[in-house]
């Protein structure tokens, strides 16, 4: 059976957060491309890109959360 770790349990935690919020990110974005209402941001910048730049940034950060935790994963079974 698996060690729960203060690292693991913090890398669990951390994929579970960013996969609760992403949507809600896309959603509070998407809804100003739905309503039109693109005042609140800043010129030049549609709520389209809004949407497409966090949906992106989000899917790196999962990235990099996920290959830094199997990296961890890595070097803690080779130092055993």
């Amino acid at each position: 059976m698996a060690r729960w770790t203060r690292r693991r349990v913090a890398w669990i935690a951390a994929n579970l957060v960013a996969a609760v919020t992403m949507p809600l990110v896309i959603a509070l974005w998407s809804t100003y491309l739905v309503s039109g209402d693109e005042s609140s941001l800043p010129e030049g910048f549609s709520a389209s890109t809004f949407v497409v730049a966090f949906t992106g940034a989000w899917l790196v950060f999962l990235a990099l959360l996920n290959v830094t935790g199997l990296l961890f994963v890595w070097l803690s079974r080779r130092g055993e």
